[in-house]
């Protein structure tokens, strides 16, 4: 059986191309699960390639979806803030406000959002009180210039200038 890394390594060289006289996977955006695997796909290409080769845009899946150096992306103290306000904006509200987030990040892991849920269940009042509360919670935002993680995760995000194929490598390297 052969390693992940090297069925990634097998599954790219089918895209090398020759561009001025150098191979190249600059037309590749490769998305791998962690740092460390992306690391280890540039060093299998640089192995497979003693000749060199320019090697594929190697992004973390969210990295794909948003762009982390986004000066307005909130960070999660930022989000926690501004769910506090959302909320009434005492300190006491700290507690509800971290159990609130997580529902969120649970949420977006299926691109959800509490009005989306709202919208489904619409005979469930509690739904709908979260979506009212998730509507205070993006004006708190936007009144700090702040975006939320998860609404720009769903809205996604353009891929760089040159790329032609992104390729997932789902599998831990």
């Amino acid at each position: 059986m052969k390693k992940f890394i090297e069925e990634a390594v097998e599954r790219l060289v089918d895209e090398v191309r020759t561009d001025c006289g150098a191979e190249s996977l600059a037309h590749v955006l490769a998305v791998v699960p962690t740092a460390e695997s992306g690391r280890r796909l540039r060093l299998a290409l640089a192995r497979r390639f003693p000749k060199g080769i320019v090697p594929p845009e190697v992004r973390l899946p969210d990295q794909l979806e948003i762009d982390s150096e986004d000066p307005s992306l909130a960070t999660r103290a930022d989000e926690l803030m501004a769910l506090c306000a959302a909320i009434g904006g005492n300190r006491a509200d700290v507690e509800y406000a971290a159990e609130l987030a997580d529902l969120r990040r649970l949420l977006a892991e299926k691109a959800l959002s509490f009005a989306d849920v709202a919208a489904v269940e619409s005979g469930d009042e509690r739904w709908h009180d979260l979506a009212e509360l998730e509507k205070r919670y993006y004006d708190a935002l936007a009144a700090r210039s702040l975006k939320d993680r998860i609404q720009m995760r769903k809205e996604g995000r353009p891929l760089p200038e040159g790329v032609e194929k992104v390729m997932r490598f789902d599998h831990a390297f």
